[in-house]
């Protein structure tokens, strides 16, 4: 018995032995320049395409067999770093990695789509295809357009949609600090650039559901971005220009602090030239940005500023809509001849401070002041005398007049927001918890001054109004929260959070709990699970109405389901699933762009669908997405049965962004930008009598929605760069916008011109041509 025993003992011996010839990687991760340590920083074994990541110490550790290995360390804005190890005996290995900010010059943007920890989809793009990748103003905001579950039917605005949620439910914070859009926008046309300034940018993360407890209240979508702040300790910098716009930025490193500057004035007056109103459009924007952080021992100062100006002011003369007749090919026309002024102007600025210190080994604490103001102002006094050509083919048309419509408005809207914050991180065992209060002073000044009324003795008029409001409202907050994220086991992360938030004008107190689940069975595939209350107080737009009387906050419930795969290290898709349960909304219409909010709280609904997204390099080194997206989003009166659907729900998106480059000259590169939706909804105009008078006009119907003609748009740029000497580097790109030149719907024109209908006829206004377009940058 024992000879067949011992050589069993000796070969179980020798199979554990074996088993156990595995050796620990351990050490740090920290900041070349400030000594900092990065936690969450990215390690990759790539030959098993297994890692891990560093703790809140910036600390890691691996366990592996003896052998040869290439480890790869990454960290957002830092150079990736590679070590090659090799592995023979069981003695630990300590490595101390140091990685190297990325400094402005090396233009490196990551825009991570979707959630954050535990459940990440990351996708990343750096800056130069950004600033290659063709939209009008090359624009920070119009880059989030591509990413799977957000939508945009209009390239004259910077807004988007997401999931079937409206722009008014987007959050967007620059370095931590929220900023807004401008809130009396009609057309789009009058917004020009954004706040963001792409040149400054190091790291975008948007989040299109389910967004963490730390970030504010709303009910679709928070967008993070960040500036750069690491750099190198000569100055570097670029100057641009193009058919549109013009810009310079500045960086450097003095000792520990570093600092940028940038400035950019736009005239983009020979785009909208070629629109479809007509007219002498005299628009500009400028604005100053500074950005700069000083670090001593574990402690830093971060510092931000800007200051935007934007100026619109137009002449309008004439707009030609075109609508069809009764048989094939039966076209007619529809002609307003203008006299008047239309002006528009903002002012708004920023200046924010953040300090963060290291009170102990594994604590953080963070505190932030800022102070945001925006004033805008829309005056205008326009006259249109619209006519009808029944056959503008005619080589004599005759142009029947039907009305005068005349508009005055006089409206101006002031903000103040005072913010301070405060907060906690630390790292307990395998839980890092996070907790911070914030409180608000918002003080809003809103004068609106319109009237609006039509002149005709033949046709149904559309309802004249009146409006007078004079307001002054605090807006003021306090909000906490609490979050955990716990690492369970290796493949199993959740992170639980709670916000509360008293908002004194509505005087709620509101809880939000919200939870994510992370379970990675293998390194190349991801779960995440996800749900959270999401709440929306009233804001500006909603407060424009005084007619409405008292209002609650908006309420979402998020509930999401994921999977990410890794094809290969440079090819990856993601889905998911997801629900909105939707309460307490507030009906509402577009007047053009502007969203015109009617009654109260009356409203509930539910929103679901998929979003598809394929992120590869197709070509070496340049990174595609591919995108797709199906919604259904339906609302109801309370209390009743009937679904209707949203005004947003738009069943079908794609989104495509492709790069390619010539093999023999690689730096002759082609970007291509494809957006595609079927048709979002409108409210029809209908006919209705005054009971009182017997007068009939035109009016909103909003329980009768109809749908859009698709949207579809195609923008292509192509770019070539040179490198000159050794720190210099000229950029030439040149772009097709709406390559196709597919003229897209806006909003449509409600008149009454054919004596067969005694109801209105609906007439498109229609979105930009096909426009060419040229930029230098030249970097030193």
């Amino acid at each position: 018995m024992f000879r067949f025993i011992f050589p069993f003992i000796v070969l179980i011996s020798i199979a554990a032995n074996i088993y156990s010839q595995t050796a620990l990687v351990k050490g740090s991760v920290i900041n070349s320049q400030t000594s900092e340590p990065l936690s969450d920083c990215n390690i990759l074994v790539k030959e098993t395409l297994t890692g891990t990541s560093s703790n809140f110490n910036g600390e890691f550790i691996i366990e592996l067999p003896f052998g040869d290995f290439t480890l790869q360390f990454s960290y957002i804005g830092f150079e990736t770093y590679i070590e090659k190890i090799n592995l023979k005996s069981s003695k630990t290995l300590v490595l101390d990695v140091k990685l190297v900010p990325v400094s402005l010059k090396e233009d490196q943007i990551t825009v991570t789509g979707k959630k954050s920890k535990p459940n990440t989809v990351e996708q990343s793009i750096i800056a130069k295809e950004i600033k290659r990748m063709p939209n009008l103003y090359n624009d920070v905001l119009r880059s989030v357009q591509v990413l799977a579950g957000v939508s945009t039917n209009n390239e004259l605005s910077s807004g988007y949609n997401v999931r079937g949620g409206s722009f008014d439910e987007n959050l967007i914070y620059l370095n931590g600090f929220e900023i807004y859009r401008p809130f009396l926008l009609k057309q789009g046309i009058e917004e020009n650039q954004t706040l963001i300034n792409p040149g400054l940018v190091s790291s975008i993360n948007f989040y299109n559901g389910n967004f963490p407890s730390r970030l504010g209240d709303r009910m679709s979508s928070a967008l993070e971005v960040k500036y750069a702040d690491h750099f190198n300790n000569t100055i570097h910098g670029s100057f641009y220009a193009d058919l549109l716009n013009t810009g310079i930025l500045l960086n450097n490193s003095i000792n520990d602090f570093n600092w940028s500057i940038a400035g950019r004035y736009s005239y983009p007056d020979a785009f909208l030239k070629q629109l479809q109103t007509t007219g002498d459009y005299s628009p500009s924007f400028s604005d100053f940005q500074f950005s700069g952080n000083y670090t001593f021992g574990d402690n830093r100062i971060e510092l931000l500023g800007l200051l935007a100006e934007n100026k619109f002011f137009f002449e309008p003369e004439s707009w030609i809509g075109n609508f069809g007749g009764f048989t094939r090919g039966d076209y007619r026309e529809l002609k307003i001849d203008y006299t008047g002024r239309n002006e528009y102007r903002y002012v708004t600025s920023l200046i924010g401070i953040k300090s963060i210190n290291k009170i102990f080994k594994n604590t953080k604490l963070l505190t932030s002041a800022a102070y945001y103001s925006t004033n805008e102002t829309e005056q205008k006094n326009i006259s249109g005398n619209i006519f009808y050509n029944e056959n503008p083919d005619q080589s004599h048309p005759v142009n029947e007049y039907v009305k005068t419509r005349d508009e005055l408005v006089d409206n101006k809207l002031d903000l103040s927001s005072y913010r301070l914050s405060v907060g906690l991180m630390s790292e307990i065992g395998n839980h890092i918890l996070s907790t911070g209060a914030e409180y608000r002073i918002v003080d809003l000044s809103n004068r609106v001054n319109e009237k609006f009324y039509e002149l005709g003795d033949s046709t149904l008029l559309q309802t004249p109004y009146e409006k007078f409001v004079d307001q002054s409202i605090k807006l003021n907050s306090l909000s906490i929260f609490l979050e955990d994220e716990i690492k369970i086991t290796r493949e199993l992360k959740t992170v639980a959070g709670l916000r509360y938030l008293h908002y004194d004008y509505t005087n709620e107190n509101l809880f939000s709990p919200r939870l994510s689940l992370l379970y990675e069975p293998t390194p190349l595939t991801t779960f995440n699970i996800g749900w959270g209350y999401y709440y929306q107080p009233p804001f500006i737009n909603e407060l424009k109405n005084p007619e409405i009387g008292q209002l609650k906050s908006q309420r979402a419930i998020h509930y999401t389901l994921g999977i990410e795969h890794l094809f290969r290290e440079d090819f990856k898709f993601a889905a998911e699933v997801y629900y909105k349960d939707l309460d307490n909304l507030i009906p509402f219409y577009f007047d053009e762009l502007k969203m015109v909010y009617l009654n109260g709280n009356t409203r509930e609904g539910y929103a679901y669908g998929l979003d598809m997204q394929i992120d590869a390099e197709l070509v070496d080194d340049m990174r595609s997405i591919i995108g797709y997206s199906y919604l259904d989003s339906k609302e109801r009166d309370k209390g009743t049965t009937k679904y209707q659907r949203r005004l947003l729900d738009q069943t079908h998106t794609i989104q495509i962004f492709l790069q390619d480059k010539f093999k023999k000259h690689p730096n002759w590169q082609s970007h291509v930008r494809f957006l595609f939706g079927s048709g979002q909804l409108y409210y029809n105009r209908i006919a209705v009598t005054n009971p009182l008078t017997g007068d009939s006009y035109i009016d909103v119907n909003i329980n009768n929605p109809a749908e859009y003609f698709l949207y579809f748009r195609v923008d292509m740029g192509l770019s070539a760069s040179f490198d000159i000497f050794q720190d210099y580097k000229l950029l030439f790109v040149a772009e097709v916008l709406n390559v196709f030149d597919h003229l897209n719907y806006g909003s449509y024109d409600w008149v009454e011109v054919l004596e067969e209908f005694n109801a209105p006829v609906r007439i498109p206004r229609v979105l930009s041509q096909r426009f060419f377009n040229i930029r230098m940058e030249f970097e030193f």
